[in-house]
């Protein structure tokens, strides 16, 4: 979470969420495995589209609508605790899925944390269906840029 803090992470995942539909999670999630040093495959992350689908469809997206929607601040509040909430829980899955899977991938012999996380945002924008060109490229360079800070530190 503290990367997610990181004003320019929040913005560049907050704009492929917007303008590709990405999940936010999903992209978290593919820059915290470059940080482990895991590479992922296109079946996982095309698994963890698929399980988590509906999920968001069902709970996350509409609590964000009735967040974005809420005319008093304390809806808005109320919204917003929620659907963090549906996200925590999301990530937590995630995480204990990989943890227990075992089905890493070695990292690529001699591959950096640049080229690991490139490599995990550029299956996860595969796996969405996402064209390179546009915004995804330059928001995946602010990620990685952010992740080297971000593991240097």
């Amino acid at each position: 979470m503290r990367f997610y803090a990181c004003p320019q992470v929040r913005a560049a995942c907050l704009r492929l969420q917007e303008t590709e539909g990405a999940d936010v999670n999903l992209l978290l999630f593919c820059c915290w495995t470059a940080l482990r040093g895991e590479q992922l495959a296109g079946a996982d992350l095309e698994w963890l589209c698929r399980r988590f689908r509906g999920w968001r469809q069902r709970l996350i997206l509409p609590l964000r609508g009735l967040r974005r929607g809420a005319a008093r601040a304390w809806l808005h509040r109320l919204w917003l605790r929620l659907e963090l909430g549906a996200e925590r829980w999301q990530q937590y899955r995630m995480e204990r899925w990989w943890l227990g899977a075992g089905r890493r991938l070695p990292p690529e012999t001699g591959s950096s944390l640049a080229i690991q996380a490139g490599s995990n945002l550029e299956c996860y924008r595969r796996c969405l269906g996402a064209r390179p060109e546009g915004c995804w490229t330059e928001v995946a360079q602010i990620l990685v840029k952010a992740l080297l800070k971000h593991g240097a530190s």
